[in-house]
Order: structure tokens, then C-alpha cells, then sequence
């Protein structure tokens, strides 16, 4: 005779669960450090690099953590002064580029740029200068693998100018050259196009209106060839670019600043088509000050932004600033705005990206350490609504519930199986786990 024996495991779930984010500080590891670029690795970790920022220790660092912000490596490197951005290779490793105190002349910096394997180790790094104040702003890998750095110089630190550099996959420079006319021009951002060109944005006083600055963005051919130059502005205000990214219907999103005389800084978010025709323009603010930051297309197709307000300070009494992030449609309309991670703490956001589960990574850095150093490195997890800590409503199970269908280990129905897992869904939302041994 055959027994049949049946172990039943029934899942009962409440109905109220909550799915947590999560707030890390690197006290011990960074001490007066701060956070200028992060991304998921592959591994659904984090990578972030910044800056040392006390005294005149010249150190910037790479920090690698699991998916709760728990620190799996970090690695320094001695003398380069300053952070910019950091990008993930197509060989798993990390460029980063920045500036860097030059050697035997006081108050002059050097643009850097510094590549490592996966784990952080420096393979190799190059420097780029002129006679006198160097700065980068932007990297990114091209497509025959070699690297694309944006940024200025000041030969009389006084009027700026554009500089790009193009390197080989060593870091060697290809050509070198500078944008702009006789006032004070930046270039912030830079991405490749698909005619392997480059499209940049920063800003200009040097055309339409050399009393107040412009968003400046133009595009140049892979040989650094200029093609076209346009600007955007008010001849009232002052504004300026300082992240730029494609979005998926082939045009661009500008982030920057716009400001005034009667007003304060606002900020600006600009939609251009794939013309760089100007769609839609949003300003964003209050009564203070705010500082933009970075800007990311998420997979809602709206926007997300991050930087520090003045208006929406937690430390009135001090007029400190604040981390936020705002996100918004489409259109630029505000679906939600975040801010008070640290409660009345200063802080600060530098860089946002989306994550697999569609929340959101950010880094910056905070002065809520207790030591002598102000700044202390963070990154934060949050859900796809800025929140750290969200409530999910799950179905409660029924003591009349009724069977929909049983399906085996590989969600396959079935009618009847035996010595194998199978899986009753049934309409209530709950789901009981059998097993017939025969």
C-alpha cells in the first residue's frame, strides 16, 4: 500500500510590511571628506569616490560597499588635491579626473587624470597643465577607448577659458584645445555623440551679452573641430550649466543656476531636442540660495536632481545649507521635493544615480561627525520616492480564500505532482507550499 504523505507550508504575511533604505557615515574611514561621485556596480554595491578636505593634505580616495552601504574596500591616493568625477570603465575599472597642486608654483593646480583596475589599484595617471590655474570638471570613456576631460584654464587668473583634452586608452593626449573669446567661458559637461563627436555645457560671457553669463553649449567633432555654439539666457540674470546628460528621446537635459540682482539663486532646468532647440525651461527654488548640482533621466522618463538649499534649511538660525533632491515629470513639473536627511546638520548632495530597484544613491557629505574635521563623507539609499523608510501594503489572507492554480517550482500549472514542490496560488494574494511524498 502506498501512503501518501503531505507537508504543507502555508505563507502567511501581515498586511503591513516596511522596506527600509538606509543612511551610512565613514567617520572612521574618511574623517573631513566628502562625496563627489557614485554609481551601482554591477554586483548591486556602490562606488563612490571624493576629496580630502582638512588641513593641506593634498589625498583623494575610492570607496567600493555592498548593497546596505557596508564598506567592502577603499583606497588613497597621495597627492592629487581635488575630485571632479568619477565614471566606470568598460574594463570594470574606474577613471577619475580632478586638479592637483603643480609642482614648484603656489596657489597653480594641474588637471589629473587617474585610472584603476576594479578593486581601486592605480594603473596609471596623467597630468595636463598650462603657466597658470588648471581645472577639470567632467570625464568620460570614448568609444575607442580612450578618455575625454573638460574643463579651463586662467593663464592670468582672471579670464577663464574652455579647455577639452582628448587622450588614448593611456591617458596620452591625442589634441588639446580651447573654446571661447576674450571673457570668462566654462565648460562643465561633456558626452559623446554618436558621430563620435562631442557636445558641451557650461557657460559664456564672451557672446550676445558680456555683462551677465549665459549656458553655453557646443559641439565640436572628434578632431575638436567647433561645428556650431549656441546660448541660452535672460540679458538680466546670470545663469550657468553644470551637469548635462542625453535623454531617451535624443535631445539633452541641461541642470544649472540662474541668478539676479533682486533674486537669489535659483535653479534651472532646461529641455533641449535633439537640435539642441530649447522644449521647456523650469526654474526651482525659494527665497535663498540654491546650488545645482547633477541631474539624471529616470525610468519614468522625468528627472532627478540633486545640490544644497538655503531656503529649505533645517539651521535657519545659521543659514546653513541642506541636501535635497527633487524629482520631477516629463515636462520639469515638480512630483516631490526631499531635504532634512541630517536633521539640523549642514550637508550637502553632489551626486544622484537611479538604482535597479528604481530608489535612488546619493553622496555628499555632512558635518554631523563630532571630531575636529567638519566634513564626513555619506551615502544614502532611499526608495523610488526619496524616502529611507517606506510602508508596502501586502493582502491579508482569507479564511474563504479559493484556489486559482497550482503550479510546480519552474511556475509551470499542473494538476497533480508528487515528491516535488508545489505551489497553490490562491485569490486571496497568498500562496501555501506542498510537498506529496509518495
Amino acid at each position: 500500500m502506498i501512503k501518501n504523505l503531505t507537508l504543507a507550508i502555508f505563507i502567511i504575511i501581515s498586511n503591513t510590511i516596511l522596506a527600509q533604505g538606509w543612511v551610512k557615515t565613514y567617520e572612521d574611514l574618511f574623517n573631513g571628506r566628502s562625496g563627489h561621485s557614485v554609481y551601482q556596480t554591477s554586483d548591486g554595491g556602490y562606488i563612490t569616490a571624493g576629496t580630502v578636505n582638512f588641513e593641506d593634505i593634498a589625498q583623494i580616495f575610492i570607496l567600493k560597499t555592498d548593497e546596505l552601504g557596508n564598506e567592502q574596500w577603499h583606497q588613497t591616493y597621495d597627492d592629487f588635491y581635488n575630485v571632479e568625477h568619477l565614471q566606470i570603465t568598460s574594463d570594470g575599472g574606474f577613471i577619475i579626473v580632478g586638479w592637483t597642486l603643480q609642482l614648484g608654483i603656489e596657489g597653480s593646480y594641474d588637471i589629473y587624470i587617474l585610472k584603476t583596475d576594479e578593486f581601486g589599484n592605480q594603473q596609471w595617471y596623467q597630468t595636463f597643465s598650462t603657466i597658470g590655474l588648471d581645472w577639470a570638471r567632467d570625464v568620460q570613456q570614448t568609444s575607442d577607448g580612450g578618455y575625454i576631460v573638460c574643463g579651463g584654464y586662467s593663464t592670468n587668473f582672471n579670464g577663464h577659458e574652455a579647455w577639452l583634452i582628448k587622450t588614448d586608452s593611456n591617458g596620452n593626449e591625442i589634441w588639446s584645445k580651447t573654446f571661447g573669446g576674450n571673457e570668462n567661458d566654462l565648460a562643465n559637461s561633456v558626452k559623446q555623440t554618436s558621430d563620435n563627436g562631442f557636445i558641451i555645457a557650461g557657460s559664456t560671457r564672451s557672446f550676445d551679452n558680456i555683462d551677465d553669463s549665459d549656458i553655453w553649449l557646443f559641439k565640436i567633432d572628434e578632431n575638436g573641430d567647433e561645428l556650431w555654439s549656441k546660448t541660452f539666457g535672460n540679458p538680466e540674470t546670470d545663469e550657468s550649466a553644470l551637469n548635462m546628460q542625453f535623454t531617451s528621446d535624443g535631445g539633452y537635459i541641461i541642470f544649472g543656476e540662474v541668478d539676479s540682482p533682486e533674486n537669489e539663486k535659483e535653479l534651472l532646468l532646461i529641455k533641449l531636442d535633439s537640435e539642441a532647440n530649447e522644449q521647456w525651461t523650469k526654474t526651482y527654488g525659494g527665497t535663498e540660495n540654491e546650488e545645482a548640482e547633477q541631474v539624471q533621466q529616470t525610468s519614468d522618463g522625468g528627472y532627478i536632481m540633486i545640490g544644497s538649499t538655503f531656503s529649505f534649511s533645517t539651521n535657519l538660525q545659521f543659514n546653513d545649507n541642506n541636501c535635497y533632491l527633487i524629482k520631477v515629470d516629463e515636462q520639469g513639473n515638480e512630483q516631490w521635493f526631499k531635504t532634512d536627511f541630517f536633521g539640523s546638520k549642514i550637508d550637502k548632495g553632489n551626486s544622484v544615480q537611479q538604482t535597479l530597484d528604481g530608489g535612488f544613491i546619493l553622496t555628499g557629505y555632512t558635518d554631523i561627525s563630532t571630531s575636529d574635521f567638519n566634513e564626513e563623507l555619506f551615502l544614502i539609499k532611499t526608495n523610488d520616492n526619496g524616502d529611507i523608510t517606506s510602508t508596502i501594503e501586502l493582502a491579508i489572507p482569507s479564511l474563504n480564500k479559493k484556489l486559482i492554480k497550482s503550479v510546480n517550482i519552474q511556475g509551470q500549472e499542473i494538476n497533480h505532482q508528487t515528491n516535488s514542490p508545489v505551489f497553490e496560488i490562491y485569490d486571496d494574494g497568498t500562496v501555501s507550499k506542498k510537498i506529496i511524498i509518495e
